[in-house]
């Protein structure tokens, strides 16, 4: 490594050393935290000999002065909402609070998580995640999005101005 010899005992150690600090970062305590932004990413992971996808759930957010910061990350095998639930009830026992508004893709069981976890809380679909939203056309029917006929339950959209709207209403 750049002229540089390591050996197995010095990467183990320097592997240990990170995992004690991401651990501690993990666990770390949140406070209040009035806009989140949730996300997944897929990744490529080894599981037992074999090579599957995985979805990579991220929570950032702004906190009261301003300042984005990662809240939270969870590997999971899907978005499933039983996943999405887990990971947002991990961000709320680590102390989250004071949400005003989330924001995220219209994915069925993150929003299903948000809605056991956060009810009541402000949420804002997020449509620049594909190339389809952004031209507000759906990747598989065809139809222009966001008409407010997604059937989001107990969440609530913003409206134009930033006020909450109904999500059954036009959006």
């Amino acid at each position: 490594m750049c002229g540089t010899a390591v050996s197995s005992s010095e990467v183990s150690r320097a592997c240990a050393l990170l995992g004690e600090e991401l651990e501690k970062w993990r666990r770390r305590p949140l406070g209040e935290v009035p806009y989140m932004v949730l996300d997944a990413r897929y990744e490529k992971v080894r599981q037992d000999g074999a090579v599957a996808s995985a979805a990579v759930l991220i929570a950032s957010g702004v906190d009261a002065e301003g300042r984005r910061t990662i809240l939270g990350v969870s590997v999971s095998m899907s978005e499933a909402e039983v996943h999405w639930r887990e990971f947002l009830r991990s961000l709320k026992a680590r102390g989250l609070y004071g949400l005003e508004m989330v924001t995220s893709g219209d994915h069925d069981g993150l929003k299903a998580g948000l809605r056991a976890t956060f009810s009541g809380v402000p949420w804002q679909r997020c449509s620049t995640s594909t190339p389809e939203e952004r031209s507000g056309i759906g990747a598989q029917d065809g139809h222009a999005r966001g008409s407010g006929s997604d059937n989001t339950g107990g969440l609530h959209r913003t409206g134009a101005r930033g006020g909450p709207t109904s999500a059954r209403q036009s959006g």
